[in-house]
């Protein structure tokens, strides 16, 4: 595997039995290593060409993850970097997960809480689906408690994912930090991607397929995604199309 897509954690026991509750953050883009320091985190630049300058909320949004994971439990909680290398960048490919890692890590020095990356995501279902399955590698159990931080523009439509999962709502918390630049046109996109969702829950066909194959320009995702032996989630429904999303190639 790729070190740049590599699957990566900071704890000292596996599996970890103590971890009962997840922070996922939801990744958003790939930054320019070469632009950031520990003096100039927000100001570093990003490969996203319509949002160069949105790395400040990567920051905001993992450092929103360490003071989730201090109020549920540092001991008990796992925080999970989700994105994939969803976009052809130079010296790729980068997972959006390890460049949110290497801020938390290298930059933050957040040694105070357990995190790991989650490299294979393509979409915001994949986010919370995917970083279940990692969850439950690390842990040989899955959450009783799931805390997802994103754009506050996507509220919307992880309720959609949350209700689709069978995730019960008191143990679901959003937290949506910001919002990307060009929040109107950002609210329109929203809109049809939540109509999107509601068509087709699990993303299995149309464009919502489309999607995930563009974010997979490397073939990563389907090539060594490892979640397969996964076990199902006991709220998950009990449908072909959702297990196709965290098994098939």
């Amino acid at each position: 595997m790729d070190a740049a897509i590599e699957m990566t954690d900071n704890l000292r026991t596996k599996p970890d039995s103590a971890l009962t509750s997840l922070v996922i953050v939801c990744g958003h883009g790939v930054f320019k290593p070469d632009t950031m320091s520990a003096d100039n985190l927000r100001d570093a630049g990003s490969w996203e060409p319509k949002r160069p300058d949105q790395v400040r909320f990567y920051v905001d949004h993992v450092q929103w993850s360490r003071k989730v994971a201090i109020d549920y439990g540092a001991d008990s909680t796992l925080i999970i970097f989700s994105g994939g290398a969803t976009r052809e960048v130079p010296r790729g490919p980068k997972s959006e997960a390890n460049c949110y890692y290497r801020i938390a890590d290298t930059f933050l020095k957040h040694t105070d809480v357990k995190m790991a990356t989650e490299p294979f995501a393509r979409d915001s279902l994949e986010n919370v689906l995917f970083s279940l399955a990692r969850f439950h590698q690390l842990a040989r159990q899955f959450p009783s408690r799931i805390a997802v931080i994103s754009f506050a523009v996507k509220g919307a439509r992880f309720e959609l994912h949350r209700d689709d999962l069978g995730i019960v709502s008191t143990a679901f918390d959003f937290l949506g930090i910001g919002n990307p630049a060009g929040y109107t046109d950002a609210q329109c996109r929203e809109n049809d991607a939540v109509a999107e969702y509601q068509e087709d829950p699990y993303g299995t066909k149309g464009d919502s397929a489309k999607k995930r194959r563009r974010r997979d320009p490397y073939g990563v995702s389907t090539r060594d995604r490892p979640y397969k032996d996964t076990p199902r989630y006991p709220y998950f429904p009990e449908t072909e199309q959702l297990w196709k999303c965290l098994v098939d190639r």
